[in-house]
């Protein structure tokens, strides 16, 4: 409820948006050391997760994602990126309980999340934040890394 003025009426309380800081989802891996288990992930016949982690499980695939793959480098099926695919598909090995028929989905959805996350970085850097990455992700994207970024952005053909 909005608080009332001292006149007696109702004011509308407004606020600035705040920004959220990067996920980490800190849950899932006190859940992983706590049980020292999988978690589970329940697949449909076409290999697409489908029980209530669904979303916890893609998020994740982002998380790590964001963390391991190159954001300088645009193509997502470029021999660079092998190794970032590499140390994704592991972490969700020890992680859920995915197997290597899986192992097509999640990559798909992990070039999805590096397109999102570099989508996301160059709106930032139209916005004018060139000198340093966004405060949420300066632990996970060096300085260098983020002024090749940025000129990578401002150039004509980008």
């Amino acid at each position: 409820m909005a608080p009332k003025k001292n006149d007696g009426s109702i004011s509308k309380k407004t606020r600035k948006r705040g920004d959220h800081g990067r996920t980490i989802m800190k849950s899932i891996i006190q859940e992983r050391s706590r049980r020292n288990a999988l978690l589970e992930v329940e697949w449909n016949p076409k290999g697409q997760p489908i029980n209530d982690n669904t979303s916890r499980f893609t998020s994740y695939i982002g998380l790590v994602t964001r963390r391991e793959a190159s954001i300088l480098v645009p193509d997502w099926k470029d021999p660079y990126h092998d190794e970032a695919k590499e140390e994704i598909w592991q972490d969700i090995l020890n992680t859920w309980n995915a197997n290597e028929c899986h192992k097509s989905f999640v990559l798909s959805k992990a070039g999805t999340a590096l397109n999102r996350h570099r989508q996301y970085l160059s709106i930032h850097v139209q916005n004018g934040c060139v000198e340093q990455p966004p405060n949420k992700y300066a632990d996970i994207i060096s300085k260098e890394d983020w002024l090749e970024f940025v000129k990578h952005c401002n150039d004509p053909a980008f």
